[in-house]
């Protein structure tokens, strides 16, 4: 009896698992390389990346991750992708971890607006910052009407400031 109250309890006292970061590394980034933990050590591939954590997903020409601090380094052309959120850029800098980050060079769409802008930087506080944006509900190159700020902050689901 004591046995089966033991293992009964057994699996309410396992370790919680770490969030698993999944990369796949290769041409075309089709064919899985590893998945990742948070052992040590830096990961780098140059031949295309596809970065999978809870629901986002980072592909791009090339990636360096450190599990030790959570950082992805990414370049070249990079395409992040997370709830409302559908941007590309040229160089990204994120911490998976705080969900922070800067995508440089960015154009896309964030809750329904397209938009273009210098730099694209997630706060800790799930704000984005907008460096010389231009943003409009029209898709493509010539839009019949558009916003230009210098700067502006999106708090998202309820305004922009600038």
């Amino acid at each position: 009896m004591l046995l089966l109250s033991l293992a009964l309890t057994l699996p309410f006292l396992t370790a919680p698992q770490q969030d698993k970061v999944q990369i796949t590394c290769g041409a075309g980034a089709s064919k899985p390389v590893f998945s990742q933990t948070g052992e040590t050590g830096l990961y780098e591939c140059n031949d295309g990346a596809v970065v999978i954590r809870e629901d986002m997903r980072f592909e791009a020409d090339w990636i360096k991750f450190d599990p030790a601090t959570n950082q992805l380094t990414a370049g070249d052309r990079v395409h992040f992708v997370r709830g409302g959120e559908d941007v590309r850029g040229s160089h990204l800098s994120f911490n998976l971890e705080s969900k922070t980050g800067t995508l440089s060079d960015a154009s896309g769409q964030i809750e329904g607006w397209y938009l273009k802008t210098d730099n694209y930087v997630r706060r800790a506080d799930g704000k984005w910052e907008l460096a010389k944006p231009v943003a409009t509900a029209c898709a493509g190159d010539c839009p019949l009407w558009h916003f230009t700020w210098r700067d502006a902050t999106v708090t998202p689901g309820k305004n922009v400031s600038g």
